[in-house]
Protein backbone atom coordinates (compact mmCIF):
# COMPACT_ATOMS: atom_id res chain seq x y z
CA UNK A 1 0.00 0.00 0.00
CA UNK A 2 1.16 3.12 -0.92
CA UNK A 3 2.82 5.13 2.67
CA UNK A 4 -0.75 6.51 3.99
CA UNK A 5 0.68 7.52 7.03
CA UNK A 6 2.73 10.45 4.60
CA UNK A 7 -0.89 11.44 3.60
CA UNK A 8 -2.10 14.82 5.63
CA UNK A 9 -4.60 15.47 7.95
CA UNK A 10 -7.46 16.45 5.99
CA UNK A 11 -6.39 15.30 2.39
CA UNK A 12 -7.14 12.68 0.08
CA UNK A 13 -6.05 10.10 -1.95
CA UNK A 14 -8.31 9.30 -5.13
CA UNK A 15 -7.47 4.82 -5.64
CA UNK A 16 -9.30 1.96 -7.46
CA UNK A 17 -9.54 -0.59 -4.70
CA UNK A 18 -11.12 -3.28 -2.85
CA UNK A 19 -13.37 -2.88 0.66
CA UNK A 20 -14.05 -6.09 2.17
CA UNK A 21 -16.20 -5.81 5.05
CA UNK A 22 -16.56 -8.51 8.03
CA UNK A 23 -19.20 -8.89 11.02
CA UNK A 24 -20.23 -11.60 13.19
CA UNK A 25 -23.83 -12.49 13.24
CA UNK A 26 -25.27 -11.72 16.42
CA UNK A 27 -22.48 -10.56 18.85
CA UNK A 28 -24.02 -8.51 20.59
CA UNK A 29 -26.83 -10.10 21.78
CA UNK A 30 -24.50 -13.30 22.59
CA UNK A 31 -22.00 -11.51 23.99
CA UNK A 32 -24.66 -10.42 26.47
CA UNK A 33 -24.62 -13.42 28.17
CA UNK A 34 -21.25 -14.49 28.60
CA UNK A 35 -18.34 -12.95 30.79
CA UNK A 36 -16.58 -10.01 29.23
CA UNK A 37 -13.31 -11.80 29.81
CA UNK A 38 -14.97 -14.35 27.32
CA UNK A 39 -16.26 -12.03 25.12
CA UNK A 40 -12.42 -10.33 24.96
CA UNK A 41 -11.16 -13.96 24.63
CA UNK A 42 -13.20 -14.38 21.84
CA UNK A 43 -12.06 -11.01 20.16
CA UNK A 44 -8.58 -11.26 20.55
CA UNK A 45 -8.82 -14.67 18.47
CA UNK A 46 -10.64 -13.43 15.91
CA UNK A 47 -9.39 -9.76 15.55
CA UNK A 48 -5.73 -10.67 14.88
CA UNK A 49 -6.41 -13.32 12.75
CA UNK A 50 -8.11 -11.55 10.42
CA UNK A 51 -5.71 -8.84 11.04
CA UNK A 52 -2.60 -10.93 9.74
CA UNK A 53 -4.77 -12.28 6.88
CA UNK A 54 -5.59 -8.63 5.32
CA UNK A 55 -1.97 -7.53 5.94
CA UNK A 56 -0.88 -10.79 4.31
CA UNK A 57 -2.40 -9.42 0.97
CA UNK A 58 -1.09 -6.15 1.21
CA UNK A 59 -4.06 -4.40 2.73
CA UNK A 60 -5.22 -2.40 5.53
CA UNK A 61 -7.83 -2.26 8.17
CA UNK A 62 -9.47 0.57 7.70
CA UNK A 63 -11.74 0.10 11.29
CA UNK A 64 -12.41 -1.88 13.88
CA UNK A 65 -16.24 -2.25 14.66
CA UNK A 66 -15.95 -4.26 17.85
CA UNK A 67 -16.97 -7.69 16.32
CA UNK A 68 -15.58 -6.51 12.95
CA UNK A 69 -13.61 -4.85 10.41
CA UNK A 70 -13.53 -2.83 7.00
CA UNK A 71 -10.60 -3.26 5.04
CA UNK A 72 -9.25 -2.07 2.05
CA UNK A 73 -6.99 -3.60 -0.23
CA UNK A 74 -5.36 -3.42 -3.94
CA UNK A 75 -3.79 -0.09 -3.24
CA UNK A 76 -0.22 -1.74 -4.62
CA UNK A 77 -1.88 -1.78 -8.09
CA UNK A 78 -3.55 -0.51 -10.58
CA UNK A 79 -4.50 -3.80 -12.22
CA UNK A 80 -8.10 -4.56 -11.57
CA UNK A 81 -8.11 -8.81 -11.70
CA UNK A 82 -5.25 -8.60 -9.36
CA UNK A 83 -7.31 -6.25 -7.17
CA UNK A 84 -10.30 -8.30 -7.11
CA UNK A 85 -8.17 -11.96 -6.83
CA UNK A 86 -6.57 -10.34 -3.78
CA UNK A 87 -9.78 -9.18 -2.49
CA UNK A 88 -11.35 -12.57 -3.21
CA UNK A 89 -8.43 -14.53 -1.48
CA UNK A 90 -8.33 -12.91 1.21
CA UNK A 91 -12.04 -13.30 1.80
CA UNK A 92 -11.82 -16.56 1.47
CA UNK A 93 -8.67 -16.80 3.70
CA UNK A 94 -10.65 -15.41 6.67
CA UNK A 95 -13.57 -18.01 5.98
CA UNK A 96 -11.26 -21.08 6.04
CA UNK A 97 -9.57 -19.12 9.13
CA UNK A 98 -13.16 -18.84 10.84
CA UNK A 99 -14.58 -22.40 9.96
CA UNK A 100 -11.70 -24.71 10.33
CA UNK A 101 -9.65 -23.09 13.45
CA UNK A 102 -11.43 -19.78 15.07
CA UNK A 103 -14.59 -22.16 16.10
CA UNK A 104 -12.59 -25.49 16.55
CA UNK A 105 -10.86 -22.54 19.55
CA UNK A 106 -14.39 -22.04 20.79
CA UNK A 107 -15.31 -24.82 20.93
CA UNK A 108 -12.81 -26.38 23.32
CA UNK A 109 -13.40 -23.58 25.78
CA UNK A 110 -17.09 -24.06 25.39
CA UNK A 111 -17.41 -20.44 24.04
CA UNK A 112 -20.28 -19.05 21.92
CA UNK A 113 -19.83 -20.03 17.96
CA UNK A 114 -20.07 -17.47 16.19
CA UNK A 115 -21.58 -16.88 12.19
CA UNK A 116 -19.80 -14.51 9.93
CA UNK A 117 -20.44 -12.66 7.07
CA UNK A 118 -18.34 -11.00 4.84
CA UNK A 119 -19.56 -8.43 2.05
CA UNK A 120 -16.54 -7.31 -1.02
CA UNK A 121 -16.72 -4.50 -3.91
CA UNK A 122 -14.59 -2.46 -5.30
CA UNK A 123 -14.25 0.76 -7.12
CA UNK A 124 -12.71 4.27 -7.00
CA UNK A 125 -12.73 5.63 -3.67
CA UNK A 126 -11.06 8.50 -1.23
CA UNK A 127 -8.61 7.25 1.13
CA UNK A 128 -8.62 10.52 3.58
CA UNK A 129 -6.47 11.24 7.20
CA UNK A 130 -8.93 12.83 9.78
CA UNK A 131 -8.38 14.36 12.96
CA UNK A 132 -5.73 16.14 14.27
CA UNK A 133 -2.31 15.84 14.91
CA UNK A 134 -1.43 12.95 17.47
CA UNK A 135 -5.00 11.69 16.82
CA UNK A 136 -6.03 10.84 13.37
CA UNK A 137 -7.26 8.12 11.50
CA UNK A 138 -7.96 6.75 7.85
CA UNK A 139 -10.98 6.55 5.93
CA UNK A 140 -12.54 5.63 3.00
CA UNK A 141 -15.07 7.54 1.08
CA UNK A 142 -16.82 6.02 -1.63
CA UNK A 143 -19.63 4.13 -3.05
CA UNK A 144 -17.48 0.94 -3.37
CA UNK A 145 -17.33 0.84 0.70
CA UNK A 146 -21.49 1.77 0.73
CA UNK A 147 -21.72 -1.27 -0.95
CA UNK A 148 -19.95 -3.77 0.92
CA UNK A 149 -20.97 -2.92 3.54
CA UNK A 150 -24.76 -3.86 2.30
CA UNK A 151 -23.40 -6.60 0.65
CA UNK A 152 -21.73 -7.55 4.07
CA UNK A 153 -25.55 -7.38 6.12
CA UNK A 154 -26.45 -9.83 2.75
CA UNK A 155 -24.43 -12.15 2.99
CA UNK A 156 -25.60 -15.53 4.57
CA UNK A 157 -24.16 -17.10 7.39
CA UNK A 158 -20.44 -17.98 6.91
CA UNK A 159 -20.83 -16.55 3.40
CA UNK A 160 -19.08 -14.47 1.04
CA UNK A 161 -21.11 -11.82 -0.74
CA UNK A 162 -19.39 -10.07 -4.13
CA UNK A 163 -20.20 -6.71 -5.56
CA UNK A 164 -21.02 -6.45 -9.53
CA UNK A 165 -17.99 -4.04 -9.78
CA UNK A 166 -15.69 -7.07 -7.93
CA UNK A 167 -17.73 -9.97 -9.99
CA UNK A 168 -16.75 -8.26 -13.37
CA UNK A 169 -12.73 -8.09 -12.81
CA UNK A 170 -12.12 -11.55 -11.64
CA UNK A 171 -10.85 -13.93 -14.13
CA UNK A 172 -13.14 -16.22 -15.87
CA UNK A 173 -11.75 -19.17 -14.07
CA UNK A 174 -13.24 -18.17 -10.91
CA UNK A 175 -16.48 -17.36 -12.46
CA UNK A 176 -17.13 -21.50 -11.47
CA UNK A 177 -17.02 -20.55 -7.61
CA UNK A 178 -19.84 -17.78 -7.87
CA UNK A 179 -23.53 -19.00 -7.38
Amino acid sequence: MPDLSILEIGSARRMDVAVLFFDLKDFTATSSKISNEATLFILNNIIPSLTRIIQHWGGTIEKNTGDGIMAILGTETINQQKIAREAIESAMAIRYIMLMEIQNIMSKHNLPVFDFRIGIDMGEVLISRIGVKNMNFITVVGSAANRASKLQSLARANGIAIGENLAENLNEYLYQYLE
